[in-house]
């Protein structure tokens, strides 16, 4: 009894070790996020050779305008306090840090994660240990009562090996106690014959110690046979978990593409601003001009009304543009959440990033074979079909008979001391042994044959999906490229529309001057000036997106920006199962 009660203990100490590992965080480098992102604008790492910097041609800028310094603070002015200033590398590490979305991803991750210790349960070892005591009272027909004690403590071992074998060990101690009374004659010195014996009654108590151990294996030998059944769900958790590292990156790609396309947004927001205040200047410029015409009588009033209403128009226009800039301001504070528990929203952003672009020489072919060998959701597809698979072997094993071998043997050991009962029970002289074989098959086999037909439709549905996401991917590439290629013919464009907007701007002012112009003429040409410059600028926002978008299609993002995730695994295939497993 002092030896099972120690193994206990031992086992209730190691129990009692085993903890929950602490829960895995997703770390990244911003180190090195910070040094891809040095010069500003981002550099693809393979397959597109680009050109340096190209900083923008046209040249918004505000303070030259005729006019300008005679305009209010609260139009020149875009923030009204010291604003924050960010770069494209801080929008970078600001998602990663405090992005809502991505950290609730990285939860589903880790619940993933967990799918396989817990799976790999099946194989832990389970102990069994359990003590009796019992008192029996037995009243007689003449009115005594006896008694009868016994005291049991067990302990047992079970273990399910790949092969789908559960072997089981046991050890049990018994110790009864019960009264006897024997009736024994006295034989006197002398004997005479036909003289009746006397007899004497003795009573005591009886006690008997008894061990046993035993041994058993039952082993499938057709249904649930093999390691491939065995591991099927453990192996089936790992996929889960690097399809879910693949959902990860793939959340965590598409929130870092949508916080740098605001971003950009807001530089061309805050820029067009900037266009809308030339726009305004210009108009009060031409009202002042007319104004003073009309007083010294050399010029219509309604020359004067329409520079008023133009300066109006436009007004309202400047007012519009800086909601554009708040409301991008407050979009990107959701997106990389300023605060440590909420975004600051009163805080005002200034980008930091310079109006410029990279070309970029784009070869189609590649870059699809690129983005088809690197896209998360590829890996993703891929790891349902891997499960699907797993699962139909299952299935198929499932239709067949479940026909099991059986077997089971031990030796005990009786006496009236303990240590003698054990010696008896380890000699083997007192034996016993179970063998056998069970068989068991529903003749039509409807629930498992249907299973599995459902088990090749999902692995068929699997293998649908893989194809679909493919061409899917080759779509978005074509038009990601399609997209840079577009912008970048618009850059030029636009910038050769400006040009030619600005030369009939100044032509016509100086065909106004000497009166062969009108002031209507003047607005329409100003207010045309304005949409090529908005035009223009609009063109290299989307040139930018377009380059992100396509860092994206193709699934480079995240090396691009310089963005290592630590902790997830992101292999496409399964770890193996080896055993033994161990405690982690």
């Amino acid at each position: 009894m002092k030896r099972i009660a120690a193994v206990c203990l031992i086992v209730v100490w190691l129990a009692g070790c085993m903890t929950a590992p602490k829960p895995p965080s997703n770390k990244f480098n911003s180190e090195q996020t910070s040094k891809n992102l040095s010069e500003g604008l981002p550099k693809p790492t393979e397959g597109i050779p680009t050109s340096k910097v190209v900083p923008d041609a046209v040249r918004i800028e505000p303070e030259k305008a005729v006019g300008y310094q005679d305009l209010p603070t609260s139009i020149t002015q875009l923030y009204t306090e010291k604003p924050m200033q960010l770069g494209m590398a801080d929008v970078v590490i600001d998602t990663l840090n405090n992005n809502r979305g991505i950290k609730i991803s990285g939860y589903t991750l880790r619940i993933a994660e967990y799918d396989v210790p817990i799976n790999k349960s099946i194989y832990d070892l389970l102990i069994t240990a359990g003590g009796q005591v019992q008192k029996t009272d037995t009243q007689s027909l003449s009115g005594g009562t006896s008694t009868e004690r016994s005291n049991s403590a067990s302990l047992s071992l079970a273990q399910l090996i790949p092969t789908g074998a559960s072997i089981s060990a046991g050890y049990m101690a018994f110790k009864d106690s019960f009264p006897f009374s024997t009736t024994i004659p006295v034989i006197p010195d002398v004997i005479f014959a036909g003289a009746p014996l006397d007899t004497v009654t003795r009573t005591g108590k009886l006690r008997s110690y008894t061990q046993n151990a035993t041994i058993g294996i039952t082993q499938p030998l057709l249904r649930g046979f093999g390691p491939t059944v065995t591991n099927a769900g453990i192996v089936v958790a790992q996929l889960e978990r690097q399809g879910a590292a693949a959902d990860f990156q793939t959340g965590l790609e598409n929130t870092i593409t949508n916080s740098l396309i605001t971003y950009w947004q807001l530089i061309g927001a805050i820029e067009i601003y900037k266009v809308r205040i030339i726009s305004y200047s210009a108009a009060l410029d031409l009202l002042r001009v007319n104004t003073a015409k009309f007083e010294a009588g050399v010029l219509a009033r309604v020359d004067v009304v329409q520079a008023e209403a133009a300066a109006e128009d436009r007004r309202e226009q400047l007012i519009v543009a800086r909601q554009d800039v708040r409301d991008l301001e407050d979009l990107l504070k959701r997106q990389i959440f300023l605060g440590k528990d909420a975004p600051q929203w009163p805080v005002q952003i200034q980008p930091t990033q310079a109006f410029a672009w990279r070309d970029m020489d784009i070869d189609l072919d590649s870059t699809i074979k690129l983005a088809l060998s690197a896209r998360a959701e590829l890996r993703r597809a891929r790891s349902n079909i891997d499960q699907s698979q797993v699962n139909e072997r299952v299935a198929r094993n499932a239709m067949l008979p479940d026909l099991s071998l059986f077997a089971s043997g031990g030796v005990a050991g009786t006496d009236d001391g303990f240590d003698g009962a054990g010696s008896t029970m380890r000699d083997g002289d007192h034996n016993s042994y179970t063998a056998g074989i069970a068989f068991a098959y529903p003749l039509q086999n409807r629930a498992a044959r249907y299973r599995y037909a459902q088990a090749q439709a999902r692995t068929a549905q699997a293998n649908e999906s893989y194809s679909d996401e493919t061409d899917q991917i080759t779509l978005e590439v074509r038009r990601a490229v399609r997209n840079v290629r577009t912008a970048r013919e618009r850059i030029d464009v636009t910038a050769a529309a400006v040009r030619a907007q600005e030369r009939k701007v100044q032509d016509e002012r100086q065909r106004y001057e000497v009166g062969a112009a009108t002031a209507f003429e003047i607005l329409t040409f100003q207010e045309d000036l304005a949409n090529s410059q908005a035009q223009h600028l609009q063109a290299v926002v989307d040139y930018n997106v377009a380059t992100i978008q396509l860092e994206r299609a193709r699934g480079t993002l995240l090396k691009t920006f310089g963005v290592e995730v630590k902790d997830p695994n992101l292999k496409p295939t399964a770890p193996p199962v080896t055993f033994p497993i161990g405690l982690n």
